[in-house]
């Protein structure tokens, strides 16, 4: 590995996404609870200015997580789809699709800390 392309750290839990989607009150699809819209906005915040519409095709990515003890119940992949669902909606990303998004994934194991961050590393994939 060389140094990243692009690199940014985001303060705070990461909720579950998939766990946090409830059935609409008309019974038509699912809606987000404000956990998971507050999470999204504050995730947004933190991305740097200068990565915002890159629209990256197929990079590499390089995902560490910190957090404490007590949340290790939490599901890794999870964290991984909300991680790159905020990406594609700040436009770092072009699509978390497998045409636009299929270069190397790395989940990191998780770290044992006092507080919840998020390490996330890119790189131009020059092989497409």
């Amino acid at each position: 590995w060389t140094a990243p392309d692009y690199e940014l750290e985001i303060e705070g839990k990461i909720p579950s996404k998939k766990n946090l989607y409830h059935p609409s009150k008309n019974g038509k699809g699912m809606f987000k609870i404000g956990k998971v819209v507050n999470a999204e906005k504050m995730f947004a915040l933190q991305i740097p200015g200068e990565m915002i519409g890159l629209n990256l095709e197929n990079p590499h990515i390089m995902i560490e997580m910190q957090m404490p003890k007590k949340s290790w119940r939490s599901d890794r992949d999870n964290a991984a789809t909300m991680i790159l669902d905020c990406l594609v909606k700040s436009a770092v990303l072009k699509d978390d699709s497998i045409n636009k998004c299929n270069g190397i994934l790395v989940l990191l194991p998780v770290v044992e800390c006092s507080d919840y961050k998020c390490k996330i590393r890119m790189w131009k994939n020059k092989n497409v």
